[in-house]
């Protein structure tokens, strides 16, 4: 007896490149079910999120990501029918893995690759400039900083604004760091994908380039279809 794999569309991009937006659309469509993203903030509630990261804090990260999207899957086999899950950042998770050298990224690249075996894979991909990351996301860093220094005990003004001004270089900085490794990870990807350039777009061509892109998936599956067969644990 045969059935279909599950479908999967991972939704990735670098910071504020729109990638809970799209997921806020998607979950409006009665077929879809979404996995948020597992980041250092939802892990760990640390205020600086991603500047507090570490090796430790990612392994985690993949981890728990990994261990929430097989559950995720398990529940798309037995339950067969139409559904779509869409996954925010899933294996592009390694571009933290790749940056932050962990030991042990081919491993989880080889885990990743394994769960998308058992689906029709596809990706929607955000594709955002550092530059206008850092625009969007500005002031979002700078609430961080200013609740993350007031818990930090007394200290001058002066000195308040020189850490502000590390810290919020801290975070641009990254941005530009994290950049190639997103471009290596999206060179990588081996099945279907569209890359939405969303640097100057309006909301409503975001939106309709985003509904497009998720159409166009949903065809590709329909001239691709994948069959497994039930009981088979050897299909890579």
């Amino acid at each position: 007896m045969t059935k279909e794999k599950p479908r999967v569309i991972v939704v990735a991009g670098p910071q504020s490149s729109g990638k809970s937006t799209a997921l806020a659309w998607l979950e409006e469509k009665p077929s879809v079910v979404i996995l948020p993203e597992v980041n250092p903030a939802s892990l760990t509630g640390h205020q600086l999120g991603g500047l507090a990261s570490n090796e430790a804090v990612e392994q985690a990260i993949v981890d728990e990501d990994l261990r929430q999207v097989t559950n995720q899957l398990e529940q798309l086999e037995a339950g067969g029918g139409e559904r779509v899950l869409v996954w925010e950042t899933g294996p592009f998770h390694l571009v933290y893995g790749h940056h932050y050298r962990l030991p042990n990224v081919d491993q989880l690249s080889q885990r990743y690759r394994d769960l998308l075996d058992r689906t029709q894979p596809g990706l929607i991909f955000i594709e955002t400039k550092p530059e206008v990351s850092w625009r969007r996301r500005q002031d979002n860093y700078q609430r961080r900083v200013a609740q993350f220094l007031a818990q930090e005990g007394p200290m001058d003004s002066k000195e308040k604004q020189e850490k502000a001004r590390q810290l919020l270089d801290q975070y641009r900085q990254r941005l530009e760091a994290l950049y190639p490794f997103w471009q290596r990870q999206l060179r990588e990807w081996p099945h279907p994908q569209v890359v939405i350039a969303n640097n100057d777009l309006s909301f409503d061509q975001f939106r309709a380039e985003v509904e497009q892109a998720f159409e166009k998936l949903l065809l590709s599956w329909g001239r691709h279809r994948v069959i497994q067969e039930e009981g088979n644990d050897n299909e890579h």
